[in-house]
């Protein structure tokens, strides 16, 4: 296991911290954490410090990869079952621009 060390004060004495926002979320697709040091206050992401992926961070990769085949074969239904077909749908969208 690979000891974290705090880039502004190289201290490792650092705790986790919560996420805020989505970019810190956005971050946790890199594997990158936020963390705090005890002793000057830094704030940052940082990678984590655990080897392998935990199986919590495969069930969110897993959960991303049926929500987008769920909205992609819904997407191809909605095409089939209007009569126009992929035409009508753009010249909806299009026209509620205008």
């Amino acid at each position: 296991m690979a000891i974290l060390v705090c880039p502004n004060c190289r201290s490792t004495n650092l705790r986790r911290s919560r996420t805020r926002g989505l970019r810190e979320r956005l971050y946790r697709v890199r594997r990158k954490k936020p963390f705090r040091c005890r002793d000057c206050g830094w704030r940052g992401m940082l990678a984590s410090a655990s080897g392998g992926g935990n199986k919590g961070s495969r069930n969110q990769r897993y959960g991303f990869v049926l929500t987008f085949a769920v909205l992609i074969i819904a997407f191809i239904v909605i095409i089939n079952l209007k009569p126009g077909g992929i035409e009508d749908i753009f010249r909806s969208i299009l026209g509620s621009l205008k």
